[in-house]
């Protein structure tokens, strides 16, 4: 039974870890996009202009540190299945 349990945290673990990378790699994806993409004609001001570009770069901002934290806990999760290292 422990070592069902110790197998079925390690694939877990690198499935988490697998999704956080899927996750910062779309977060990537949709960043360059963005940067790439060409400034449409607007009748809107600057200040309502810089106040959107804000908040988009404060979602991309706050998808990428989700992303990153769920890779990181995948991570944990896989590390924490392996037995403590003993002295001697």
């Amino acid at each position: 039974m422990q070592a069902r349990t110790i197998l079925t945290a390690r694939v877990l673990g690198l499935l988490s870890f697998a999704a956080g990378v899927g996750l910062l790699i779309t977060v990537f994806i949709w960043a360059t996009q963005y940067l790439d993409a060409p400034a449409p004609p607007s009748q809107a001001n600057l200040a309502t202009e810089a106040l959107l570009m804000a908040g988009r770069v404060g979602l991309l901002f706050v998808l990428g540190f989700v992303a990153s934290a769920v890779a990181g806990r995948g991570i944990q999760l896989f590390q924490s299945s392996f037995p403590p290292p003993t002295d001697g």
